[in-house]
């Protein structure tokens, strides 16, 4: 009951918000040198070619992604194709997923260590680096602001024992649809929520059967989306055309996203073979035992949600990239 919980002041996450800014600051002769890379030109190739409509509801790669083409288009437009807003919105897009983490953590109850420690991890970390660079990369940032949102607003009233109306509904089923389509594993946001609280009302409290109504509202975008995704790659050609093949391939690829996440960029220089992959697996067994041990009570529920999405993230990356070299599993874009 939200009367139970005591609640750090909001004061207290925004000075690790601001934070994730620092990299930018210290680093601003670098940053001021980035430029537009490959995908970026031929965005920009797409327009010129075949309009600008046509551009926004076409596919890229196997990313069906109009509202990411034209929240980045606008961007575009209005700064008049100079790089260095894309890295100002970037950072902007940055902290403010950092202040939604420190949020979600805040309403689940966590103290003031546990999310000071998580804000600034995300904040700081040099493995960040390629999305923050790269302005397509915004894709990425926003549709994980879009499920930090989606956590929030779905849970809330839940941990406060209040029930959904269909304004609240509605909304919801807008933020999995918006995740969604600026991002193609922006799909698994609406499906990982709808999974655990299925989960929750089939093997919890039946009173948590009031979940099972917004769950229907966040599953039916993703999964309208996720249909688009599969019927307009197998028409392209791209990689998720290769579901259902390379089952070997695919089990490794999943074995290895599970292991070297996210030990190995951290780590660095160590090399890729399945003596080092089994004791970084190890490595993450642990830390997640110790934050089901150390959780409190309801709190694990939040750590068993993020831990499918885990699962879940490293599965679509195994199916769809399961014909790349398998040091691709721990590039950085997918940190």
């Amino acid at each position: 009951n939200s009367s139970e919980r005591q609640l750090i002041p909001l004061v207290w996450l925004l000075p690790c918000s601001l934070m994730s800014f620092f990299p930018l600051y210290k680093y601003w002769n670098c940053f001021s040198k980035f430029f537009y890379q490959g995908d970026e030109w031929d965005q920009l190739n797409q327009i010129d070619s075949h309009g600008y409509v046509v551009w926004v509801f076409s596919f890229f790669g196997e990313n069906f992604v109009p509202v990411f083409k034209l929240i980045w288009s606008s961007i575009l437009i209005l700064s008049g194709g100079d790089y260095h807003m894309f890295i100002f919105v970037l950072f902007g897009a940055h902290a403010f997923v950092v202040f939604l983490l420190g949020y979600l953590l805040r309403i689940w109850g966590f103290g003031v260590f546990t999310i000071v420690f998580s804000q600034l991890v995300l904040a700081l970390n040099y493995t960040n680096i390629e999305i923050l660079c790269q302005s397509i990369q915004l894709s990425n940032l926003l549709s994980y602001g879009f499920l930090l949102l989606l956590l929030i607003f779905f849970f809330k009233p839940w941990l406060e024992d209040r029930d959904y109306d269909g304004r609240l509904c509605l909304m919801l089923g807008l933020l999995s649809a918006l995740g969604a389509l600026t991002f193609a594993r922006g799909v698994l946001n609406g499906v990982v929520i709808a999974a655990l609280a299925g989960l929750l009302y089939f093997v919890g409290d039946p009173t948590n059967s009031r979940l099972l109504r917004p769950a229907k509202y966040v599953l039916i975008p993703s999964v309208i989306v996720g249909l688009i995704l599969i019927v307009g790659s197998l028409n392209h050609g791209s990689a998720f055309a290769n579901l259902g093949t390379g089952l070997g391939a695919t089990k490794e690829h999943f074995f290895y996203h599970i292991s070297l996440n996210p030990w190995y960029q951290q780590i660095r220089n160590l090399p890729i073979r399945p003596s080092q992959a089994i004791l970084l697996f190890e490595l993450n067994a642990i830390v997640v035992v110790l934050a089901f041990k150390w959780a409190k009570g309801f709190q694990r529920i939040l750590i068993l949600q993020l831990l499918i999405f885990f699962l879940s993230n490293a599965l679509i990356l195994a199916l769809g990239r399961n014909h790349l070299p398998i040091n691709s599993v721990s590039g950085w874009r997918y940190q």
